[in-house]
This record gives C-alpha cells, structure tokens and sequence, in this order.
C-alpha cells in the first residue's frame, strides 16, 4: 500500500477531503492493477513453463 500510493509515511499527508476522496480512488485503483499485473505475470509464467515443456 505504501509502496502503490506514497502516503503511508506521512511525509505527505492529503489535508483536505477533497484530497483524502482522491487518494482512496488511487489507492483502490493501484490495487486492483498491482492484482492485474501479477496475475497476467504469472499466466505468462506458465506459458513459458508449458511450451519448455513441450519441447523436450
């Protein structure tokens, strides 16, 4: 979380509501495309592992 959105250290703070609602939207939206990456990474993964297979 901290890593997606860069407030969790509060070096940075979000001082309005305004602000706070955007950040949500963010951390919500990295969220869900650190989950994305990860799993067409690891589809990926198994293709490779399947055609190596293949081949031998």
């Amino acid at each position: 979380m901290v890593t997606a959105t860069t407030t969790g250290y509060g070096d940075i703070t979000p001082l309005t509501s305004n602000v706070r609602n955007l950040v949500k939207y963010q951390i919500l939206i990295s969220i869900i495309l650190m989950g994305l990456i990860v799993s067409a990474m690891s589809n990926l993964m198994g293709i490779i592992i399947r055609r190596s297979t293949r081949r031998k």
